[in-house]
């Protein structure tokens, strides 16, 4: 049996106003197999949550949304994530491995067990909570009533109408410029997606991606 994953057992120590904001993390694209922004925030780290730990999760995380053909990225970034985080590579390996290959594979439910193994090991005993919401309910949550047009911006575009709500990200390490590459066809599938339901008036429905959300519970 896999042991779990492990996390540094010197954790920065956390402030007690730490994280009053959420960070949020759009997908980098409008689709729903697009990776989350790969980004961090000081926030975070004064919530107690290292830089390292937190990238090493979210590249697990995109390794399970990615497509089919991202199995060997899949095997180079859980090898990486091992050498940070002990254990871990294993463990997100045979998730996500579930996810790529087997014709009733359900990756819904491979992100779910990765959300619920970092809540666990990372998030819980530090009074924060990890989750994948849509556009719909990161409004809800922060109180946007007027739900901004944010088809066609790119991700760091796409944090602007809610400055001030979420928290600052201090580093950007993914390539935006990758944004322009030739869409898969789950892209453009999802650009056709977006597109009806704009011609439809649905506003908050043009946004078909999600968000990477880290809030105190």
């Amino acid at each position: 049996m896999a042991q779990p994953p492990t996390y540094p057992e010197k954790a920065t120590e956390a402030s007690p106003t730490a994280l009053q904001r959420p960070l949020v993390l759009p997908q980098t694209k409008n689709a729903s197999q697009a990776p989350f922004l790969r980004a961090t925030s000081s926030e975070l780290t004064s919530a107690g949550v290292e830089q390292a730990p937190f990238l090493a999760f979210l590249d697990d995380l995109n390794a399970a949304i990615a497509p089919t053909s991202a199995r060997e990225n899949v095997r180079t970034g859980t090898h990486v994530a091992s050498r940070i985080l002990p254990g871990v590579g294993t463990i997100v390996r045979s998730v996500v491995d579930r996810s790529v290959v087997g014709p009733s594979a359900d990756a819904q439910a491979n992100v779910a067990s990765i959300l619920a193994s970092a809540n666990r090991q990372l998030f819980d005993e530090r009074g924060l909570h990890v989750s994948v919401e849509t556009t719909s309910q990161l409004n809800s949550r922060l109180g946007v009533t007027a739900a901004p047009n944010i088809s066609g911006l790119d991700a760091l575009q796409r944090l602007a109408p809610y400055a001030g709500r979420v928290a600052p990200l201090d580093a950007v390490l993914d390539d935006l410029s990758a944004a322009s590459a030739p869409a898969s066809r789950a892209e453009e599938r999802d650009e056709r997606r977006a597109k009806r339901a704009e011609k439809r008036g649905h506003a908050t429905d043009v946004w078909v991606g999600q968000w990477l959300v880290v809030s105190r519970v």
